[in-house]
């Protein structure tokens, strides 16, 4: 797992892959809206991410930067909420330093920011 976050810290440092990441969201924005849908686009970390952004740096605010400003997307990130929780073996199914899936709890958590952000929302829309 360690080559794996090693890829991840390399991955969101690229240029060509942080083009191509926002070039296929912006793409996802303009389908949803040519086809009269809104586009949402949720980023749920996993558990070796946040620990390393915890005590290194935070490693991808530059791709949620772009994310953030990309016109038509509804952009949750769900970082912000788990860099918070001090126990995060809670939020996941494995308790090893990759996480694995989030656990009941972990998607219990996930929904209700959801369920907050829509609400958020749907109250500056209307």
């Amino acid at each position: 797992m360690n080559i794996n976050l090693s890829w991840r810290l390399k991955l969101f440092q690229n240029l060509d892959s942080t083009l191509l990441f926002q070039k296929i969201l912006e793409r996802f924005s303009t389908f949803g809206s040519n086809q009269n849908f809104l586009s949402i686009f949720i980023f749920i970390p996993q558990k070796d991410d946040v620990e390393f952004i915890k005590s290194n740096y935070h490693f991808y605010q530059n791709i949620i930067n772009i994310i953030n400003n990309i016109d038509g997307l509804f952009f949750i990130d769900i970082t912000k909420d788990f860099l918070k929780i001090s126990d995060l073996n809670k939020l996941y199914s494995d308790e090893n330093s990759y996480g694995g899936h989030l656990s009941k709890y972990g998607n219990e958590i996930v929904a209700n920011i959801i369920y907050k952000e829509l609400e958020i929302f749907k109250q500056k829309k209307f």
